[in-house]
């Protein structure tokens, strides 16, 4: 008791940084001495969203926290504890060896919940697109992981990381001055039957689950209870509060303004369209009735003349 009013009232004189390294002291093997729990602890991560990005991970995040019985990684949403150290993560600070991550960026608030989880959409991003050592290492940890995959129209998806980074001034501000390679990469998150392929090779399709942004629900309390159905819990109180995270309505009307030209989303659309196709076929549905795919929405009609 004495231990967690001297680390409550550390954090409430805003330090964090050395509440989360005394708190919990490594023992090894994956074990932790907790002073705030009065016990050791063997936290070990039954739960993973692994994207995509700007498809409402950091909602889900959040949301899934408030159940009871999950505890997700705080201080630190996307601590991407399956992450190799020596592998680039863009606009990222280099993934610190798993005892240290877990002990500084994901045992915030921890007491010893039925399920422990973490969410990285960077797990399913260009960087790991091709021999992925992500879903190995997440296997290797544990094999009953249960992974949610949140998707959204590509197109949207796409456009809103082109939007983020034109708000944080790593992009031009016209879509038709991004260079083919960096475009790619942009797309590459919106190719989900790539990525969820690479899971797929370790985990059966009964411990994945793919959520439509488009349809979280406001609330999204149906949802909610078919992921706490899917990970073998109990529904969420009925007066769980769900707020969305992460949404700025500015940002959001800029990126409605975005469109690609048409000779980007000519060369785009046949990678979108077989992908989208194939997950249609994996969910058994038609998700082109979901997500309109159509040039008349994502394309301008025409680019304007170049001047010489």
């Amino acid at each position: 008791m004495i231990a967690r009013r001297i680390l409550d009232r550390l954090t409430r004189f805003g330090h964090r940084a050395i509440v989360a390294r005394i708190a919990n002291i490594p023992l090894g093997d994956g074990r932790f001495l907790s002073l705030g729990n009065r016990s050791i602890i063997e936290p070990k991560i039954g739960l993973v969203v692994i994207g995509a990005a700007k498809a409402g991970t950091t909602s889900l995040h959040d949301w899934l926290d408030l159940h009871p019985d999950i505890h997700m990684s705080s201080p630190t949403k996307e601590p991407a504890y399956f992450w190799p150290s020596d592998l680039k993560r863009p606009f990222s600070p280099p993934v610190p060896e798993p005892s240290v991550n877990m002990r500084l960026n994901m045992l915030k608030g921890y007491r010893g919940e039925k399920l422990f989880g973490e969410a990285t959409p960077g797990y399913t991003i260009t960087t790991v697109e091709r021999d992925n050592p992500i879903p190995e290492r997440a296997f290797a940890h544990n094999p009953a992981i249960r992974l949610i995959y949140s998707v959204r129209n590509p197109y949207a998806r796409m456009i809103s990381a082109v939007n983020q980074d034109i708000h944080m001034r790593r992009a031009p501000a016209d879509m038709a001055e991004i260079p083919d390679d960096r475009l790619a990469r942009y797309l590459s998150p919106s190719l989900y039957a790539r990525h969820l392929s690479n899971w797929l090779e370790y985990f059966p399709r009964e411990q994945v689950k793919v959520v439509l942004l488009e349809e979280f629900g406001k609330p999204p309390l149906a949802m909610m209870n078919e992921i706490a159905d899917f990970v073998g819990l109990e529904p969420f109180p009925k007066a769980t509060e769900f707020a969305a995270s992460n949404v700025t309505s500015e940002r959001t009307r800029k990126a409605a303004e975005l469109k690609l030209s048409p000779e980007q989303f000519a060369r785009v659309s046949p990678q979108v369209e077989k992908s989208v196709d194939w997950l249609s076929d994996y969910l058994g549905r038609d998700l082109r009735k979901v997500w309109d795919l159509s040039a008349e929405r994502w394309a301008r009609d025409q680019d304007p003349p170049r001047s010489e």
